[in-house]
C-alpha cells in the first residue's frame, strides 16, 4: 500500500478495530501487570539498584536467566506493555556476557568497571523520569545522552512509558514511529530521534477527535494492529518484524505538515520560553506561532500590539465599571496577568501567549517592571528571584514556568536592530525568510519561484533584505497559486501596493523592480502641457510613472497603460521572472527578450541600441545604478 493510501484509510481501520471489540482503555490484565512492575520496582528504588538487581545476562546453575532483575522485567516480564525484545543487551548500558564471561558496556565492549556505569544509571534514570514529568518541552533524547552517556530508544522509552504511561506511547523504534506519523501526514525527516518522535506522535493523536478517550496503551495497540494489516496486504515492511526492532527501515515521509522551522522552534523552546519570530512580510510568522500553540497541547491566548497598547492593557490598571447604576473604578488584570494567573493555578498544563506585531508597541512601557521577570532563570520556582509588587493591586507577582511568550515582528516595519536592548536580551530570535522553493509546483503559466527570487534580488539591491516579499503572497491555502484570477489579485492588490509603499514617490526605483512591462511613463496630454506651460516643464524634476493594469480593468482597448489580454499579462510576468518562452526555465541574460527579439533577431537602429538589450539585463543595470546612487548619495 502506498503512503497516500495509508494516510487516507486509517479512520476506517480504527472503526473496524473498535467494532471488533477492542477497548479505548487498557485491559484490566495489563493494568494489573503494570501495577506488579511498579510494586516490584517503585520509582524510588531505581536510585538504589545494585548491579545484580539491574543486570541482564547472568544465568543460574541450570543455564536460565535470573527472572527477577530490573532489565529482565523490562524486556520479558512486561513484554505486553511495549516490546523491546530482539536487539542486543547493550541497550541496557551494562550487561554480563555469558559467552565471553565478562562485563560489557553500551558499545558491546569489555569493561572492567561496571559499577561506575551502574552508578551513572542510578543517578541518570530518575533524573530523566523527573525531566519528562516536569518539562513537556524538554529534549529528552539529548537529556538521556547527557545523563546516561549513551543512546537507547528502546530502554529509555520503555522506562519512561512504564513510569509515565500518560506521557508516552508504548512504541519505541524510530523507524516505526516515523512510519506511524506518516500515516497521519506528519513529516518527520527533520526529527531524528525516538523520544521526540514518541511525544510528537502522542501529541498529534491526542489532537484528533477520533482518539478521544483513548489511553496511550490502546493507541499503541491500534497502531500495531494496523501495521500488521498493512504488511499482510503487501506493505513495505516485513510482517514478522518486532514492533520495536531498531533495524526496521521505512521510507522517509515527505508530507509537508510539520515544517522544519517548526521543528527548529520546538528545539529553541527547550532552551527558553521567550521567542520572537521575525522576518519580511508574508514569510509565515503568525502561521508558525499558531502551529506552535495548537500543536503543543497548550492553552493559547492571541493578542496584537499596536502603538496605543499600554501597561494597563497588558499587566493591570484602573478600569471604569458600572456598579449599582454608578460609575466606579476598579483594578482589573490585563491579558498578561490574566494568563499568568491561569497558568499558576494549573501547573500541569502549558500556556502560551502569542503577541502578533510585538514591535508596533512601546515594549518598555507595555512590559514595565515585568521585563525582568520573564527571563527563564527569574521565573516562579527558579532560583531566588523575589516577587515584585504590582503598582495598582499591590500584589506580589512572578511569572510562572509553564508560560511561553511568542512574539512576531515584521522587519519591513521595524528592523530587529532598533528593538529595545532589554527586550532583545530576554528573547531568542528565529528569522523566517522567503521560501521560493515552496512555489516550485505552480501551474499558473508563470514560474512563481523564479518570479519571487527575481523580485527579492532587486529589492535587496535597492533597499535591504528586511523588505523582501514572502512566499505566502503567491500562495492560497498553503499551496502555490494555480488560478490566473488569484495571481492577478495577488499581484495588483497585494504585491504592487506593498512595493509602492516601499518606493513611495520614487517611480524610477519602482520601475527598476517591476520592469517596463508593468510601469509606463505618465505624461500629461498636449493640451494640459500647453496650459501649464513652463510650470509643467520646470516642475518636472523626475519622470512620473503609472502602473500598467490588467485587461479586466481596461476601459479603452487602445490605452497602452492596460494589457490587451491575459496572455500579455502572463508574458510580462514571465519576462520579469526571466523565463524563456519554451520551457519556463531561466534564460540567462536573454531572459527579458520577447519571442520576436530573441528568436528572430530583429535588427535595431543605432538610436535603439539601449532598448535592444535584453530587458532582464537592462533592469539589472538599472538596479545596480540606483543602488550605487543610494550609496554615494547622488
Amino acid at each position: 500500500m502506498s503512503d497516500e493510501q495509508a494516510q487516507q484509510s486509517w479512520q476506517q481501520d480504527l472503526q473496524s478495530w473498535l467494532e471488533a471489540g477492542n477497548s479505548r482503555t487498557m485491559p484490566e490484565s495489563l493494568t494489573k501487570l503494570r501495577e506488579e512492575f511498579l510494586q516490584r520496582w517503585p520509582e524510588e528504588k531505581i536510585a538504589k539498584l545494585t548491579l545484580d538487581e539491574y543486570v541482564e545476562g547472568k544465568k543460574n546453575k541450570l543455564g536460565q536467566p535470573y527472572p527477577d532483575t530490573f532489565c529482565h522485567w523490562l524486556e520479558h516480564q512486561t513484554d505486553n506493555l511495549g516490546r523491546i525484545r530482539g536487539s542486543f543487551s547493550s541497550k541496557f548500558g551494562v550487561y554480563w556476557s555469558e559467552d565471553d564471561k565478562c562485563w560489557k558496556d553500551a558499545r558491546d565492549k569489555k569493561t572492567d568497571d561496571p559499577e561506575t556505569i551502574m552508578q551513572r544509571i542510578r543517578v541518570g534514570l530518575p533524573k530523566l523520569i523527573e525531566t519528562a514529568k516536569s518539562d513537556p518541552a524538554a529534549d529528552l533524547d539529548r537529556e538521556s545522552r547527557s545523563l546516561l552517556g549513551y543512546k537507547s530508544n528502546l530502554m529509555f522509552g520503555k522506562v519512561l512509558y512504564l513510569y509515565l504511561p500518560s506521557l508516552f506511547i508504548p512504541i519505541f523504534s524510530e523507524p516505526r514511529l516515523k512510519e506511524y506519523l506518516n500515516w497521519f501526514g506528519v513529516r518527520t525527516d527533520a526529527i531524528a530521534e525516538g523520544l521526540t518522535l514518541n511525544r510528537l506522535l502522542l501529541t498529534f493523536m491526542q489532537s484528533l477527535p477520533e482518539f478521544n478517550g483513548f489511553d496511550t496503551q490502546q493507541m499503541g495497540q491500534f497502531l500495531e494492529y494496523r501495521k500488521k494489516k498493512l504488511d499482510s496486504g503487501g506493505g513495505a515492511t516485513n510482517s514478522s518484524s518486532n514492533g520495536n526492532e531498531e533495524q526496521v527501515t521505512v521510507p522517509v515521509p515527505t508530507i509537508l505538515n510539520v515544517p522544519e522551522e517548526l521543528v527548529t522552534m520546538l528545539n529553541i523552546a527547550r532552551q527558553t520560553k521567550n521567542i520572537i519570530l521575525y522576518g519580511p512580510p508574508g514569510t509565515g510568522k503568525t502561521r508558525l506561532a499558531v502551529m506552535f500553540a495548537n500543536g503543543g497541547v497548550m492553552v493559547a491566548k492571541f493578542i496584537t500590539f499596536h502603538p496605543s497598547y499600554a501597561y494597563e492593557d497588558f499587566v493591570e490598571g484602573l478600569r471604569p465599571v458600572i456598579q449599582d447604576g454608578s460609575l466606579n473604578y476598579k483594578v482589573l488584570p490585563g491579558v498578561f496577568k490574566d494568563i499568568c494567573d491561569k497558568a499558576k493555578s494549573n501547573h500541569g498544563t502549558q500556556y502560551v501567549l502569542v503577541i502578533d506585531e510585538i514591535n508596533r508597541a512601546n515594549i518598555a512601557k507595555v512590559f514595565g517592571e515585568l521585563i525582568t521577570l520573564i527571563e527563564d532563570d527569574k521565573r516562579e520556582g527558579v532560583g531566588n528571584q523575589p516577587p515584585i509588587t504590582l503598582p495598582y493591586s499591590q500584589e506580589p507577582f512572578l511569572v510562572p514556568q509553564n508560560l511561553y511568550i511568542i512574539g512576531t515582528m515584521n522587519t519591513a516595519d521595524r528592523s530587529i536592530a532598533l528593538l529595545d536592548i532589554a527586550l532583545r536580551r530576554r528573547f531568542a530570535f528565529l528569522e523566517l525568510e522567503p521560501q521560493p522553493e515552496l512555489l516550485a509546483d505552480s501551474t499558473v503559466g508563470v514560474d512563481l519561484k523564479l518570479l519571487l527570487e527575481e523580485l527579492n534580488k532587486r529589492i535587496v539591491a535597492l533597499l535591504d533584505r528586511d523588505h523582501r516579499i514572502g512566499h505566502s503572497y503567491l500562495m492560497k491555502k498553503d499551496k502555490p497559486i494555480i488560478e490566473l484570477e488569484d495571481l492577478r489579485f495577488a499581484w495588483y492588490y497585494r504585491i504592487i501596493p506593498l512595493l509602492q509603499e516601499y518606493f513611495y514617490n520614487d517611480g524610477e526605483r519602482l520601475r527598476a523592480v517591476l520592469g517596463s512591462g508593468f510601469i509606463t511613463e505618465d505624461k500629461a496630454d498636449e493640451v494640459t502641457r500647453k496650459v501649464l506651460g513652463s510650470a509643467y516643464t520646470d516642475g518636472l524634476d523626475t519622470k512620473r510613472y503609472r502602473i500598467k493594469r490588467g485587461p479586466k480593468d481596461a476601459k479603452d482597448e487602445k490605452d497602452e497603460t492596460y494589457f490587451k489580454d491575459d496572455g500579455a499579462f502572463v508574458k510580462a510576468l514571465r519576462t520579469l521572472a526571466g523565463q524563456s518562452s519554451e520551457d519556463g526555465k531561466s534564460n540567462g541574460d536573454n531572459a527579458g527578450q520577447t519571442t520576436t527579439e530573441a528568436d528572430q533577431g530583429t535588427p535595431q537602429g543605432a538610436g535603439e541600441a539601449a532598448e535592444a538589450r535584453p530587458e532582464g539585463l537592462r533592469y539589472r543595470e538599472a538596479v545596480e545604478g540606483a543602488a550605487e546612487r543610494r550609496q554615494t548619495g547622488r
